[in-house]
């Protein structure tokens, strides 16, 4: 019985312990600091970008639709004062279910839209034929600036 009851603990302790958060990243050579991501701009994103692939990286700008519909032609992008976009893959839902009294509801796509953003990812080549050499952000956190 009491093997009984320790696997089932174990398990328990297991599956909790896979629950709890991510600690954050550590610097390897001075393991009392945590690492942060670099901030880089919009501009130099957009010219180098092969220079941030895979790497996680902080950038800020206004989010915005550069297609023509947001449910038909979507091409999410971020954007700064001086026109340098970087296009973004959408990581939010385009939109909510029906309210009901049983589901919670989260945030979509659209509540960033047209909005002041600060954005953590990383660049990754687009895997299109037709676009090689291109390159697409995509998002690991998001935060609203001018709300």
């Amino acid at each position: 019985m009491s093997i009984i009851i320790s696997s089932i603990l174990l398990a328990l302790t297991t599956t909790l312990g896979s629950c709890a958060p991510q600690a954050a990243a550590v610097d390897p050579q001075n393991p009392t600091v945590e690492t942060q991501p670099k901030t880089v701009s919009i501009a130099d994103v957009a010219a180098k970008p092969a220079m941030y692939v895979e790497q996680t990286i902080l950038v800020r700008g206004k989010l915005m639709n550069a297609g023509t519909n947001y449910f038909t032609d979507r091409r999410i992008v971020l954007t700064d004062e001086k026109g340098h976009t970087i296009e973004v893959r959408p990581w939010l839902p385009i939109s909510r279910p029906a309210p009901s009294s049983q589901t919670r509801t989260g945030a979509t796509l659209a509540e960033f839209l047209d909005r002041q953003v600060e954005l953590v990812g990383s660049l990754a080549p687009r895997t299109e034929p037709t676009r090689q050499n291109e390159f697409i952000f995509s998002v690991k956190s998001a935060k609203i600036l001018d709300a």
